[in-house]
């Protein structure tokens, strides 16, 4: 997580949920306080979004707003 952080990329780290990622406090600390990353949980997501194709579709349009 912190090689993530330290290369100044920008990126989105998307997870399906707090409960369903196995993300630690600690892991999310650092990512939180990374000013390149915005880590955002999609809740009821979990490991598969195909059957939410609409709400994944508006995730990568919103990205161009982030470049």
């Amino acid at each position: 997580m912190r090689g993530l952080c330290e290369s100044q990329i920008k990126a989105w780290v998307v997870f399906g949920g707090p409960k369903d990622t196995g993300l630690t406090d600690g892991e999310r600390r650092v990512l939180e306080s990374c000013p390149t990353i915005s880590l955002l949980d999609w809740p009821d997501a979990g490991h598969n979004t195909l059957g939410q194709t609409g709400a994944l579709a508006d995730l990568i349009l919103s990205s161009a707003d982030y470049a």
